[in-house]
């Protein structure tokens, strides 16, 4: 039962990114090359959190 209960919050955590994920794949469509956006995902990862928190103070 614990399994299927992680399995489930692990889907859910998976499909929020999803977006995250098609915005990074929009950037191969526009030019950027394929080596970089590993890059880009991990800045994206760095830089999203600080303003979430930044931008939830306000």
């Amino acid at each position: 039962m614990k399994k299927k209960i992680f399995v489930l919050i692990a889907t859910l955590f998976a499909v929020e990114n999803l977006s995250d994920v098609f915005l990074i794949l929009r950037a191969q469509h526009v030019g950027v090359p394929v080596v970089m956006i590993p890059l880009i995902y991990l800045l994206f990862n760095l830089i999203y959190p600080n303003n979430a928190d930044i931008a939830h103070s306000l």
